[in-house]
């Protein structure tokens, strides 16, 4: 009795060896799924950001491109004058100012 009790023990130790063993295959098959399938994501997404890493070298060319070119411009074609100029513009009509209120001031009875 003791042999058949020891035989049904191993049977159902191994029963449960083997249960675990077709859960843990499963699990794993399901596991190696998902990964693949990240792994598919992960490549697209690599691929979306060399793409914009290419875009935005481009899109940098073109606008130091452009800023040249507005600087060429501002330097071809100054419209304005320079700060320096117009402080002496400024200079010039305060001097202005003072002779003319001098030359036309009546003179003081001291």
């Amino acid at each position: 009795m003791e042999n058949n009790n020891e035989m049904e023990r191993l049977e159902s130790f191994i029963d449960k060896i083997l249960e675990n063993n077709k859960s843990l295959k499963a699990r794993h098959e399901e596991l190696e799924d998902n990964y693949l399938q990240l792994q598919g994501e992960f490549e697209e997404i690599e691929g979306e950001v060399k793409r914009l890493r290419g875009e935005r070298g481009q899109v940098e060319e073109r606008v130091s491109g452009l800023i040249r070119r507005i600087e060429q411009w501002q330097n071809e074609y100054n419209t304005g004058p320079t700060n320096s100029e117009n402080q002496t513009t400024v200079e010039s009509n305060t001097e202005g100012e003072q002779q003319h209120a001098t030359e036309h001031s009546e003179p003081s009875a001291d």
